[in-house]
Parts: C-alpha cells; sequence; structure tokens
C-alpha cells in the first residue's frame, strides 16, 4: 500500500491565494478555502500512483476524514480514497512523530509513502520522503512530480 500524507494550508491553499479571495467567501465556505489548481496537482499525484491519503493537517482536529473527502470533492479532488488521519496525542509532539505513529498502526504493509507539507516540524526522519512545499503557492506540478518519483520508490 502507497500513503499519501497530506496537510492543507500552505499545500492545497496559499497565502497568495487567500490575498486573491474575498475573504467573506473564505469565512462561509470551508471548500473555498482550497485552491483549484493545487487539487489539480493533488489529482496528478494520485493518478501516477495509486495510493491512499492520510490526513496529517490541523485540519483533523476539526474535521474528519469524510467531511475531508466531501470538501476535496467539491473542489475537483477525485482521486485516492482518504483512509484516514494522523493520531491527535499530546505525547506526540511533532508532525514527524504523528506521521511515524499513524505508519506503525497501518492496517497493511505500507510499500512507500510521501509526505505533502509547508512545515518541517520533525521531518528530519523523513527527508527521502518529504516534499516541502512554499506556503506562498502550495503544491506546484513541480512538488507533484517529486512526489510521483517518492511513492514510485519501493521501501525496503
Amino acid at each position: 500500500m502507497k500513503v499519501l500524507f497530506l496537510d492543507i494550508d500552505g499545500v492545497l491553499n496559499s497565502h497568495s491565494y487567500f490575498k486573491s479571495v474575498d475573504p467573506h467567501l473564505l469565512a462561509h465556505s470551508i471548500p473555498e478555502r482550497l485552491y483549484k489548481e493545487n487539487i489539480t496537482h493533488l489529482n496528478t499525484i494520485v493518478r501516477a500512483v495509486p495510493c491512499v491519503i492520510v490526513i496529517s493537517s490541523s485540519w483533523r482536529h476539526i474535521h474528519d476524514r469524510h467531511e475531508m473527502a466531501l470538501f476535496l470533492g467539491v473542489r475537483g479532488f477525485g482521486g485516492a480514497m482518504i483512509l484516514g488521519q494522523t493520531p491527535i496525542h499530546r505525547s506526540l509532539r511533532t508532525r514527524g512523530a504523528e506521521i511515524q505513529a499513524a505508519l506503525d498502526n497501518m492496517p497493511e504493509p505500507v510499500t512507500g509513502f510521501v509526505i505533502l507539507d509547508d512545515d518541517n516540524d520533525g521531518m528530519d526522519d523523513f527527508k527521502d520522503n518529504f516534499v516541502r512545499t512554499d506556503s506562498n503557492v502550495g503544491l506546484t506540478s513541480e512538488d507533484a512530480e517529486k512526489a510521483i518519483r517518492i511513492l514510485r520508490r519501493e521501501t525496503r
């Protein structure tokens, strides 16, 4: 099983996107907080390499995987199943620790994974599986290509 760990803010939206959208719209529509162009790049990844998605974003504190699937679908995501989210536990002090806990508890063997995030919070152990996006632009086609290369590698 291939896994894509997905952050939202700074990956599927960006500072420049927020500046270009009516703040009233953003305040009243959660799906509008997701930039369609960034979703297009996510679609590119999951079409190139079949994988499941695990939400690692702070959005998981408020929205479950079913809500996240709905929000993504409204904005054009047509790809992978959202398997779940990284665990929320105060003993897991970094995003990297949350991802490791999720990897340790996958329902089947993980043959490859990639992390899409704009923050390096505890990602040192995952440098070969980490695509750091620029929070000013979010997920780009170059980031998507790097993620595809990572997912196509087999773990040993």
